[in-house]
Formats: structure tokens, sequence, C-alpha cells
């Protein structure tokens, strides 16, 4: 059976699987309003495409308070997470290999690894540190959101 060379069969694929979707998403009826409120109330979806949802529950509960875990400290924690990973990668591989860089100058390959490995324990410190209890922005809930309950612990 004939198949078409890598970057054609991106080419029929990608579109296919797209249209399917959307034909999918367009075809089936929406999901009732009363369960996608409760499905918010309950896993506090953030971002843009929720704001329609929150009014809706705002308009019936004003003290209603949503505890997204999409803010401008988590995005940073993330980001810093994900340098921090990169370094330590690419650190231990230089220091264990030694494996020059194409443009690192005089240093040595090791000394880089070192350096890199520092980068990201400096920066994994940062991120604990930014999580530790102390430290919360109040991004996160202290309590159950509204409607969930919480096991009861057994008596001793």
């Amino acid at each position: 059976m004939w198949q078409p060379p890598y970057p054609l069969d991106l080419l029929i694929l990608v579109p296919y699987s797209v249209g399917i979707g959307l034909l999918v998403t367009y075809l089936t009826p929406p999901v009732a309003t009363e369960r996608l409120l409760a499905f918010y109330r309950r896993v506090q979806p953030g971002g843009p495409g929720w704001r329609p949802v929150e009014r809706l529950i705002r308009q019936s509960e004003p003290d209603f308070v949503c505890h997204s875990p999409l803010t401008w400290a988590n995005l940073r924690r993330g980001l810093l997470g994900s340098v921090a990973v990169y370094c330590a990668l690419f650190g231990s591989h230089r220091l264990i290999l030694g494996l020059p860089f194409e443009n690192a100058g005089r240093m040595p390959p090791r000394w880089v690894g070192a350096l890199l490995l520092a980068v990201a324990l400096a920066l994994g410190w940062i991120v604990a540190r930014s999580l530790s209890a102390g430290r919360w922005t109040g991004d996160v809930p202290r309590s159950p959101p509204r409607g969930i309950r919480m096991p009861e612990a057994p008596d001793p």
C-alpha cells in the first residue's frame, strides 16, 4: 500500500483530523447549563473562555470567589521550574560527558555543566521557596470549594 512521504502525510492527516473534530463539535448538542455550572463550581478552571460561565454563577451567588490556578505567580513558577529542569538536564550532560558547546569560548565544558547545575539549583530553590506554606499568594483555596464535601476523619 502506498504511503505519502513524511511532510505530505501531515498535510493530509492534520486537516482531516481537525475537520472531523470540528464536525463532531458542531453536530453534538451542547452540555446542559446546570451541568456546566456544577462543573465550574467543582473544578474552577481559569481562562477567558470560562468568564461567561463565571458571570452566570455570580448572578445567582454574588459572593462566589473563583480560585483558578491560572495566575501570574503560578505561570512564573512553571516557567522557572521548566528552566530549572532543562538547566539540570543539560548541566548534568555536560558535567558527565564533557562535550563542548560550539560557541562556549574558552570555558571548559565541565565548568559549563557545573554552572548550569548551579543555575538549576538556584531556580529550584526559588520555586520551592515560593511554594512554601508562608508564601502563598492567595491563589489556592484554604477550604474546599462550595459543593465539595471532604471525607470525615475517622474517630480514633
